[in-house]
């Protein structure tokens, strides 16, 4: 526990940061309700002066590996310690994920860039970021357009006999497996990582109810992950397809029709995904049902390498 010098111009006290204990969950909690929730598992950080807490740091258990193998963090310090407490915390987080094999530390959410969100995280040290553009479209419109691309569609290309969307809390174990392998195969990453996707138990894991997969002859064919990001907004974290059953589109507007009419029956108003470059296919769909693409970037930093001895 390393003590700091206020930066403020008002506290003269100084600040201590240490890990996180049981009696700050609740002032964490409402510093970082992004990240921080029951059963979380995030690694936290508090920011302590005149015994009460003034910022808090959060790093995701999740390890990444492009572009480089890290975690993300969300931080938050109250005025005014902010510049000072916030630099102490960030090299905090440097050394934690750091000893969990992490060579950056990424910022929690994507921002927009030059907004006030990029530029105080360029000033605590994440001076790379890389293209993260995300599209949304408003739910209503979205579902009135799959139901009538389905009416159309269907009729030339009826799904067959043996095809069937389900949530993901129904399908087994061996079709869950089947869902990590098939993410994988297309989308890349390593087999913990999505496989948080799919457990209800981990941090990383997406809306079982609103996240579906496409089952041909009870085998995994498609996955559609989804998270809930606000009360009103749901993030479509994938949308896998297996590409021999692309042929007449109907494996492809299933596994977006179903999900759409769960995310709207639960209440959704808006679908927000990623639109990079590759995700022609998305970037299209967008364009018919009248989304917006907003330019965003993820800020990051390298992790500097530990002091000498």
């Amino acid at each position: 526990m390393e003590k700091f010098p206020s930066a403020g111009s008002n506290p003269t006290a100084p600040f201590v940061v240490r890990p996180a204990a049981e009696r700050d969950w609740r002032a964490i909690r409402m510093l970082l309700p992004e990240a921080v929730f029951y059963g979380c598992q995030c690694r936290l950080g508090a920011a302590e002066a005149d015994s009460r807490i003034i910022g808090a740091v959060a790093i995701d258990p999740v390890v990444r590996n492009s572009p480089h193998p890290g975690q993300r963090v969300a931080l938050h310090v109250i005025e005014p310690w902010r510049r000072g407490a916030g630099r102490a915390l960030i090299a905090w987080a440097d050394e934690v994920a750091r000893k969990n094999g992490s060579a950056a530390l990424y910022a929690w959410s994507s921002v927009e860039p030059g907004n006030v969100a990029a530029v105080a995280w360029r000033q605590l040290g994440f001076d790379h970021s890389q293209p993260h553009p995300q599209t949304s479209v408003d739910c209503e419109k979205t579902v009135a357009y799959l139901r009538e691309a389905e009416r159309r569609l269907h009729r030339r290309f009826p799904p067959p006999p043996g095809a069937r969307v389900v949530p993901i809390h129904e399908i087994t174990s061996s079709q869950r497996q089947q869902a990590i392998a098939l993410q994988m195969a297309h989308l890349g990453g390593p087999w913990a990582t999505v496989e948080s996707q799919l457990n209800e138990d981990s941090p990383a894991a997406c809306d079982d109810d609103l996240s579906h997969v496409l089952l041909l002859e009870n085998r995994v064919v498609g996955l559609a992950l989804v998270r809930r990001a606000s009360p009103t907004t749901c993030l479509i974290e994938s949308d896998v397809l297996d590409p021999q059953i692309r042929r007449g589109g109907w494996a492809n507007l299933l596994l977006k029709l179903v999900p759409a009419v769960a995310c709207q029956a639960a209440g959704m108003r808006t679908f927000v995904f990623d639109t990079f470059q590759q995700h022609g296919d998305s970037r299209r769909f967008a364009e018919k049902v009248g989304g917006v693409t907003i330019d965003r970037v993820e800020p990051y930093r390298l992790i500097p390498p530990a002091p000498s001895a």
